[in-house]
């Protein structure tokens, strides 16, 4: 989002009103802008996670359960087998 006075603000939506837009950044503290002072509001496609967060997490969770049986039942668990690609296809699905 950018101001009329320039100012450039990221994080994500948590609220638009034609009075206000609320934003929360990474560091979870919110932003509120005036409606009238907004120049432009746009939407990225780019997530806000750090880019090796995601591979990072897939190595300790892999590390977490010594029993591969237990991890992929996990993933499948919460619905996620998505995320992770490469493990399923080493591991195979549950």
């Amino acid at each position: 989002m950018q101001t009329t006075a320039g100012r450039v603000f990221t994080g994500l939506l948590v609220s638009r009103t034609d009075k206000q837009v609320v934003i929360r950044d990474t560091k979870n503290q919110q932003t509120v802008i005036p409606a009238e002072e907004i120049e432009e509001l746009v939407a990225q496609r780019k997530s806000l996670m750090p880019e090796l967060l995601l591979k990072d997490m897939t190595a300790d969770l892999e590390g977490m359960w010594q029993n591969e049986k237990d991890f992929t039942n996990v993933v499948k668990g919460y619905g996620v087998e998505d995320a992770f690609p490469e493990f399923i296809a080493r591991k195979g699905r549950p």
